[in-house]
């Protein structure tokens, strides 16, 4: 029978290896006893430590992608939060044809009756995004007390089918009365293209 055809049974017979071992001194067991206990002690502990140490590095991973993961919720929130107002901005803007800047002016100067104080109107307009621009209203009044002019300023503002907002304001002291002022302003909307 050749050597390499026999099992580790047959090559480590238990009985031998017990002779062997009782037939060293006292001094050289214990030194092969330590060693049979750190190989043992190793070969448990080695496991159990590569174990460990790729469970924590996993652990920290789902950390750092939970973290992540609340990171794009938070982003698709603010997203959707961004596309909210954008839808309600859509519906709240008229199309430019259907804002005539030049009349609403006129007919809310002429309910405050100060329509006839009207100088200038100089309309304009531009594409400030993808389908949405700006309709800009250059107004130029004269002889307006204070009072009135923060009346039309309040109702200006304060339109329900569209929105309005004052943007340059320019007030001159008349000199002949230094209660009126001759006042340039822009209203400007927002339109659909």
């Amino acid at each position: 029978m050749s050597s390499s055809k026999l099992s580790l049974k047959d090559k480590l017979h238990l009985e031998e290896l017990s002779q062997r071992f009782f037939s060293l001194a006292p001094r050289e067991q214990l030194a092969v006893l330590i060693g049979i206990g750190l190989l043992v002690i190793f070969l448990l502990v080695l496991p159990i430590t590569c174990a460990s140490s790729k469970l924590s590095e996993l652990e920290n991973e789902m950390q750092d992608h939970q973290k992540n993961v609340a990171k794009i919720q938070q982003k698709i929130k603010e997203y959707e939060s961004a596309q909210a107002l954008l839808h309600q901005l859509e519906s709240s803007t008229k199309s430019s044809s259907q804002v005539q800047l030049t009349t609403l002016i006129e007919s809310l100067a002429n309910k405050h009756n100060i329509g006839s104080k009207i100088e200038r109107l100089d309309e304009k307009e531009k594409e400030t995004g993808e389908g949405v621009g700006e309709k800009t209203l250059s107004v130029s009044m004269s002889q307006l007390s204070l009072s009135q002019l923060v009346e039309f300023f309040y109702f200006l503002e304060d339109q329900k089918d569209l929105k309005l907002k004052i943007q340059r304001l320019e007030l001159k002291p008349r000199y002949d009365n230094r209660r009126l002022f001759d006042v340039t302003f822009e209203v400007v909307t927002l339109v659909s293209l």
